[in-house]
C-alpha cells in the first residue's frame, strides 16, 4: 500500500515538474530570450548622456526633440531626485540638453510624452508623472497627467489631472488642449499580482480617455498596454501590447474618443513606446528579449537588446514591419522608444543613461 501511495506521490511530482518546465520554456520563447542577436544598423550613431529618457517627441515647428528624464536608478539606491522635461535642438550640430520644466516645484518623474497642436497654433505637452519610480511591480497610486504650454522657450505648467483611473500610467496621447488618452500598463497594483500578470501575458490592463471633464475606459483586455500612435486625421489608434508583442488597432470616433477594436499586429517583439513619422510610417521602439529587460532593470551592470521597428501601414489593415536598429545592448540597453526625422533617429531608454541620436550613414 506505502509503495503504491509513494509511486502515485512521484508521479504526481514529476507531472508538476514537467509542468512547470513547460511553463518556463513558453514563457522564455514568448519572452523572446531564445533570440539570436545579431546586430546592425545603418546609422551613425552618438550617444547623449541624459538619465532615463524613456520618450522623445518631435516638435517639428520649434525645431526641437522633447526627452522624457527621470533617474530610476537613483529611486533604485532609496535617492531623491527630480526628473525633467528636456529640449534638444534639431538644428544645431552639437546641442546641449535644456531644462525645459526646471521652473516646475512639485515632484516630476516624466514617464510617457505626447504633445498636442492646437488650430491656433499652440503647444501643448502632456507627461505622466509617475508617483514612484522604483522597479515595475510598485505601486503607482498618486501618478497624476500634467499639462504644459511650451512658450518662449519653456514648459509653463497649466494644469495637474488627477483620478482614480490613473491606477499603473505609462504612456499618454493628448489630442486636445485637455483631452487626452493614457494607458494603464497593469490591472494589478501590488509587486506580486503585477509580476504573475506579466509572466502569465495576462490581458487585463486598459487604455483611459479624459474628455476634459471626464475619465472612462476606452479599451480592455489589453496584455501590458503601452504606446500610442495616432493617424493625422485622428480615426485610426494604435496601442501597443509589450508582453503581447502586437499593436492593437482601433477604429476612433474624433468626437467622443470611443475606440472600436479592428484587429492586432503581431510584431513579435516586446514593443514599448511608438511614433507616427509625416509619410505615417510608425516608428516602434522595442524590447527583443522581455526577461533579459526585467533582469536589467535590477542590475546595471546587466545589458538588455535594443530594437527599433519601422511598421508601414497597408491597405485592408495590413502592414509590414522592417527592423531598422538591433543591438546587443551595449550602446543602449532596453530600448523603449524611437522616434524619426528627417533621416534622423532617436532611440530612449527608460533605464539606461543615455539616448541615442543617430544620423543615416
Amino acid at each position: 500500500m506505502l509503495k503504491k501511495v509513494l509511486i502515485g506521490v512521484g508521479i504526481a511530482i514529476g507531472v508538476i515538474i514537467v509542468l512547470l518546465l513547460a511553463f518556463l520554456i513558453r514563457t522564455f520563447w514568448i519572452a523572446g530570450e531564445f533570440k539570436t542577436i545579431q546586430p546592425h544598423s545603418d546609422y551613425n550613431v552618438v550617444q547623449v548622456t541624459c538619465a532615463g529618457p524613456e520618450d522623445v517627441e518631435i516638435d517639428v515647428e520649434n525645431g526641437i526633440a522633447y526627452i522624457s528624464s527621470s533617474d530610476r536608478r537613483a529611486a533604485q539606491r532609496g535617492e531623491e531626485s527630480q526628473g525633467a522635461i528636456y529640449g534638444y535642438s534639431l538644428a544645431v550640430e552639437k546641442p546641449e540638453l535644456v531644462n525645459l520644466t526646471a521652473d516646475f516645484t512639485k515632484s516630476l518623474h516624466p514617464h510617457g510624452i505626447s504633445m498636442y497642436k492646437s488650430p491656433s497654433g499652440e503647444t501643448f505637452l502632456f507627461t505622466v508623472n509617475m508617483a514612484s519610480d522604483n522597479p515595475v511591480g510598485d505601486s503607482k497610486a498618486g501618478s497624476t497627467v500634467e499639462i504644459f504650454q511650451y512658450d518662449a522657450g519653456k514648459l509653463k505648467h497649466l494644469e495637474t489631472i488627477t483620478g482614480s483611473l490613473i491606477s499603473t500610467p505609462n504612456d499618454i496621447l493628448g489630442v486636445g488642449p485637455r483631452q487626452f488618452y493614457f494607458s494603464n500598463d497593469s490591472g494589478a497594483t501590488d509587486r506580486t499580482g503585477k509580476m504573475l500578470e506579466l509572466y502569465f501575458q495576462l490581458p487585463i490592463s486598459n487604455v483611459v480617455y479624459y474628455d476634459g471633464k471626464e475619465m472612462k475606459k476606452a479599451a480592455e483586455n489589453i496584455a501590458c498596454a503601452n504606446g500610442f500612435a495616432m493617424s493625422k486625421d485622428g480615426t485610426r489608434l494604435y496601442v501597443t501590447s509589450t508582453v503581447g508583442r502586437f499593436i492593437r488597432v482601433y477604429d476612433r470616433d474624433v468626437t467622443t474618443g470611443a475606440l472600436k477594436m479592428v484587429k492586432d499586429w503581431d510584431l513579435q517583439t516586446g514593443v514599448d513606446n511608438i511614433n507616427m513619422d509625416d509619410e505615417g510610417n510608425i516608428w516602434a521602439g522595442c524590447i527583443p528579449k522581455l526577461v533579459t529587460y526585467d533582469m536589467s532593470r535590477r542590475n546595471p551592470d546587466k545589458f538588455s537588446p535594443s530594437q527599433v521597428l519601422m511598421v508601414k501601414p497597408l491597405g485592408n489593415d495590413m502592414f509590414e514591419a522592417t527592423e531598422i536598429f538591433l543591438s546587443d545592448g551595449k550602446d543602449m540597453s532596453g530600448s523603449t522608444c524611437a522616434t524619426s526625422y528627417k533621416g534622423r533617429l532617436f532611440i530612449g531608454s527608460a533605464w539606461d543613461d543615455k539616448f541615442l541620436d543617430c544620423t543615416q550613414k
